[in-house]
């Protein structure tokens, strides 16, 4: 995968031939740093026709309730018209970092066919992303899921 963008708090890769974009955030950030990272993302997503999105939030911890809000109103909505077929989040299982995501994905629900499911690795993460093409997406489509192996 090669790196199209690095910052101190966020580093973005591309796979080319999946039509794959992972974002990698660093260390845990919120207010400008995290939405300045989310805007990189998704023009960097939108010049490469992306499909299939790796959020790795390891690092990130909770999103904030004024963020979720702000990724809600602003962000969310230019990302439905990605065309992304597959979003997997990489994170740590805690409690308060997928309860945040799995709001931010509850309230998009209907926006967007979307796949969502979470892994603990990043490797677990690409080799389901990167089947974006197959047909079948998880039950639920745009509910996070849980797939096995994750």
């Amino acid at each position: 995968m090669a790196v199209v963008y690095e910052s101190s708090y966020l580093r973005i890769r591309h796979e080319p031939d999946n039509r794959l974009l992972e974002l990698e955030w660093l260390h845990p950030v919120s207010g400008e740093q995290l939405r300045a990272g989310l805007m990189v993302s998704l023009r960097s997503a939108e010049e490469l026709q992306i499909r299939a999105w790796i959020g790795n939030m390891k690092n990130l911890q909770t999103i904030v309730f004024p963020d979720q809000q702000w990724i809600y109103e602003e962000w969310f909505p230019r990302f439905a018209r990605l065309g992304v077929r597959r979003l997997a989040v990489v994170e740590l299982g805690n409690s308060g970092s997928r309860m945040g995501i799995a709001q931010i994905m509850r309230h998009s629900e209907g926006l967007v066919p979307l796949a969502t499911a979470y892994f603990a690795t990043p490797e677990a993460a690409r080799n389901w992303a990167r089947h974006w093409r197959d047909e079948t997406m998880l039950p639920g489509n745009g509910i996070p899921a849980y797939p096995s192996g994750s």
